[in-house]
Formats: C-alpha cells, structure tokens, sequence
C-alpha cells in the first residue's frame, strides 16, 4: 500500500517466561524426546528462539478477539475465514474474489483492497494486500541462559476419555527465558496503535499464552513494550508535542483512510524529535513507562472511536 513511505513505528519488545514454553520445532531428531522446541545458530553455538511468524499469529488472533469483543451487537469489523459463506463476516480474501467476478476484473486496485479490507487486514494483511507489520525472530536477552527441562505426557483417548495405549511421549520445554525483538509498522494510521495497545495491555497483565500445550498452562508469558520510536519521513512532519498517522500525512483519501484522524493528536510530555545522521527521518523517541503510557493515553481513544465507527462495507 502507497509507493512513499511517510511514516513508522518501531517498537522493542521483550517476552518473558511464567511458565514452561514449547514452539516446537519441525526438524527430528535421534533419540531426543517426541517435542522439542526450535533452535536457532547464534552466538556460536544453538539456543532456542520464539519465530516472528507465532508471535505474529498471537498478537494478530488477540487483536482479532478484541475487535469481535468490542463490537458485540453490531456488525462485524473482523472478517472470519472459518464462518459460513453466506454470513457477513466472509474472509476478507472471499470478498475479494466475489467482487472481482461482480466485476469482471481480473485484479483490484490497491486502493479498493485497503477501504474493502476489515479493520484487522489493514493492518495485518490478507491474501490481496501484504501486512504493514512486521515482527523479527524473538531472541534470548543478553546475559540469558535458558533453561530446558523434560516433561512426560499421555495421549487421550477421545472416545473414552482416558489414556490411549501406547500414547506416552516426552518433550522439552523452556523455563526461566527472557527474549527480545522488534515490532516494526509503516504508514500507520494511529488507531492501529491504539488497536496494539490494548494487545499490549494484555501481554503486560500475563493473559496472553504463546505455543504448545496452552490448555496444561504451557506458554504462560509476560510482555513488555521497552521503547517506541515514531519516525516521520517527506515534507508533512509534525513538531511536537503532536504526532500524526497517514491520514494528515496524504493529500486526499483514495485510500479510505479514517478521516476523523485528519489532524494533529497532542502527547502530553513530548517535547522534542531528533533526526537521523542525514536528517531524512524525524524521530519521537518514548524510552520509559511515562512517555509510553503517555503515547498510548492518545492513540487509545482513536481505536475506540474507529471500531465505534466502522462501516462494514464489503463492495459485494
């Protein structure tokens, strides 16, 4: 979406273990328990890592849970693949296809994909559109020596309920880890921020779990957002203390985009933005708890108002 790029946010963020974790690895081994999680070669030598594509899924599944929350009684603003064809929540990749049968088009414009998209795709991506989030390979904090245990399970029968036979396994577990990586967003619209906050919110409280075995209380972690730069690129900057998503950034609005961000939103605290070497970025840097919090007492307000708002409008 857009061929500029007028607008980031960068974000480090770091994930902490409450209780044993297990991303299992794909690969097989000899003699090595039945599960065992992915490894990564860093630092000379192989240490477990969380993969960017499961804390993707995590952290897009949430933010899908809290806009179906937040819309009860209304008309959708997440699409659902797994639902019945025929309702009004289709996947957005459904809509696509249909539209461009009622059309007679062989592919759409980036423009109808993005005011077609629900609010999650805009953000997230679907078949017709790439994501504008990105997340990296979470790796152990430095100074971090995970810890791996083994653990023994049993298979359940689904008929009787009880243990199947034969069906004992073993598998290895993490405890006691702490990684870090790092979330990165373009051309953002601030309610996007405000839609992660909430997500982020929830890591923070530890009501987020990550992985396999969930329902045995595997995969219990702590998140925690480190820091946040909002970088501006191009002509349109704003000076602090205000900041702005893509909508003020743009001339016009083939794009859809939420027009009640059409203007400045003010930070309480933001005081000043420092350039890059070659002064082509301006950046707004949030480094503690206050400035973050801060940050987030603004762009909340804009996600609760967009989800409010939103219009289901699928063009089929």
């Amino acid at each position: 979406m857009l061929k500029i790029l007028l607008n980031e946010c960068l974000i480090d963020f770091s994930v902490s273990t409450e209780t044993p974790l297990l991303i299992k690895s794909g690969m097989e081994r000899v003699k090595d328990p039945d599960m065992f999680p992915v490894e990564t070669f860093r630092n000379g030598g192989k240490e477990v890592f969380i993969p960017g594509s499961s804390l993707r899924g995590v952290i897009r599944s949430h933010a899908e849970k809290i806009t179906r929350t937040l819309r009860q009684g209304k008309d959708p603003a997440c699409c659902n693949p797994f639902e019945d064809k025929k309702k009004r929540d289709l996947a957005c990749s459904h809509c696509f296809t249909k539209y461009k049968q009622k059309k007679g088009a062989k592919k759409l414009d980036a423009t109808k994909i993005y005011e077609m998209s629900c609010l999650i795709c805009k953000l997230f991506g679907s078949t017709e559109s790439a994501s504008r989030l990105m997340i990296g390979d979470a790796y152990l904090k430095d100074g971090c020596n995970a810890k791996t245990e083994k653990r023994s399970g049993v298979g359940i029968d689904r008929f009787t309920g009880g243990a199947s036979s034969g069906a004992l396994f073993e598998l290895e577990v993490v405890s006691s880890a702490e990684f870090e990586t790092q979330i990165y967003i373009r051309n953002f619209e601030l309610w996007q921020l405000g839609l992660l906050a909430y997500v982020f919110k929830d890591f923070k409280d530890g009501f987020v779990s990550i992985g396999y075995g969930k329902s045995r209380g595997f995969g219990k972690v702590i998140g925690r957002v480190n820091k946040i730069e909002l970088r501006y690129l191009g002509k349109n900057k704003p000076s602090a203390p205000n900041i702005r998503g893509i909508r003020k950034l743009v001339e016009g609005n083939e794009y859809g985009f939420y027009e009640e961000e059409n203007k400045d939103f003010e930070v309480a605290g933001l005081t000043d933005s420092n350039g890059d070497e070659f002064g082509f970025r301006q950046i707004y840097t949030f480094a503690d708890d206050a400035q973050i919090n801060s940050l987030w007492e603004t762009v909340v307000p804009c996600w609760d108002k967009r989800v409010d708002d939103y219009q289901w409008n699928r063009g089929v």
